[in-house]
């Protein structure tokens, strides 16, 4: 087990990557592992789980259907993890956004040049104020996206939009 994170909120599941090219999500509470990821081509050398957007809906949404776990033999409910998303970095010199409920890969990134070693994860920030000028309407702006961080081997720090353009 290279890495390793809690999901937001209460925590309830816990990502592990591994040596073994897999990523598992592990329901805390019950000590199982509700799903295993694969994908990338070499070690995976750290997961994150991706905080939601400010307002996401399906944080607000109430459980109307019975367990996804049950409904669709492993997918992870977003409103119980309090995230859609989580991100990983790997020796193959790639990051990959994996949904949670399909568990299927969303993203890969493969701007490093070499083993990507490191992500950092900012959720978003609610900005609450009166009017702005422009300046400060871009301040608000970009200190209020969900940032993931990555750097590795190759001496280089890449910052993208966490949720949906995953833009640089």
């Amino acid at each position: 087990v290279t890495s390793v994170d809690f999901s937001p909120g209460q925590g309830k599941f816990l990502a592990s990557s591994s040596t073994d090219l897999s990523i598992k999500i592990w329901d805390v509470k019950e000590f199982t592992c509700v799903r295993t990821l694969r994908g990338h081509d070499h070690t995976i050398s750290c997961v994150k789980f991706v905080p939601p957007p400010i307002g996401a809906l399906f944080l607000e949404k109430q459980q109307q259907q019975t367990n996804t776990n049950e409904a669709t033999g492993g997918g992870i409910d977003p409103s119980e993890a309090g995230s859609k998303f989580i991100v990983t970095a790997s020796r193959d010199a790639t990051v990959k956004f994996w949904d949670l409920e399909t568990g299927f890969c969303d993203h890969t990134i493969s701007d490093h040049s070499d083993w990507v070693r490191c992500i950092a994860v900012r959720g978003a920030k609610s900005m609450i104020g009166g009017s702005k000028g422009k300046d400060q309407e871009e301040q608000a702006l970009s200190s209020s996206l969900a940032l993931v961080a990555t750097s590795g081997n190759d001496r280089t720090i890449y910052v993208y939009d966490a949720n949906d353009k995953r833009t640089k």
